[in-house]
């Protein structure tokens, strides 16, 4: 396993949000120095704001753009790899149609758009997250700028991976992590005879894993004014033999035991 991002979220209109952006400056990258150290690697640290049209409401596009690359590159200059500036909204319908602008200012600038969430779908919000892709499509000669757009559909706030990850309005700093341990499952499907053993290996080895971290958290200093989020364990498929869930999955004991239950059925 290996932590893809530790990833850190603040509003910037909180009261105090300058001190608190150091904060968690500080405590992320102590974090990072010791689950390196003592647990497993760590790829990359990240920052999420809430959705940004809480936040450039009532700026017009030349000073949306200037916020936002003001606030990219203080981001940046304190060591975060990644900044992501949230969702779109629904109800502030223009957002979407400035998302390729913003994607425009930075290459390690993310950002998403809901299109759905628990109660509704938003048709037109659809539509217009789709002109995004298009538009988007044109900011680098590859078309990857669309790595950095996601439409999202029912995704709450504080979810660690990007480019969905974003902050509850007015919620307190806090971190998450986003951990890779498709690995994990290989290992723990290499050899196993049945399925159920298989998961009983997989969730104690994460188990353990979120033990360790939440420990090491808890030792900073600074932990009590930031707020905890937990986990998010993604098996996602990799493109490498090592961290591949379908090898997991296609693992040989535990394929001829099913094809045996099969022919039994």
């Amino acid at each position: 396993m290996r932590i893809r991002s530790i990833t850190s979220f603040f509003d910037p209109l909180a009261p105090h949000a300058d001190d608190q952006l150091s904060t968690l400056a500080s405590l992320s990258q102590r974090f990072q120095d010791i689950i390196t150290a003592q647990v497993m690697p760590v790829l990359s640290r990240r920052l999420a704001t809430p959705p940004f049209p809480l936040f450039l409401a009532g700026l017009d596009a030349e000073q949306q753009l200037a916020r936002v690359k003001t606030l990219s590159n203080r981001v940046r200059e304190m060591g975060w790899d990644y900044f992501s500036i949230g969702p779109a909204l629904p109800n502030h319908p223009w957002s979407y149609a400035a998302i390729p602008g913003l994607l425009g200012i930075a290459e390690d600038l993310f950002c998403s758009a809901i299109v759905a969430d628990e109660s509704r779908f938003y048709p037109t919000a659809v539509r217009a997250s789709a002109q995004v892709i298009k538009d988007a499509t044109h900011l680098r000669a590859d078309g990857f700028a669309n790595l950095r757009f996601a439409a999202l559909a029912n995704v709450p706030a504080g979810t660690p991976f990007f480019p969905a990850a974003y902050h509850k309005p007015g919620g307190r700093p806090a971190i998450s992590l986003a951990v890779e341990c498709a690995d994990a499952a290989l290992s723990a499907f290499d050899g196993a005879t049945d399925v159920d053993s298989a998961r009983k290996t997989l969730l104690n080895n994460l188990e353990d894993a979120a033990q360790q971290i939440t420990v090491a958290f808890k030792s900073l200093p600074q932990s009590k004014e930031i707020e905890f989020l937990g986990f998010d364990f993604s098996p996602a498929p990799f493109p490498e033999d090592w961290c591949s869930l379908g090898g997991a999955l296609e693992g040989d004991d535990i394929e001829q035991q099913a094809d045996g239950k099969a022919e039994d059925a």
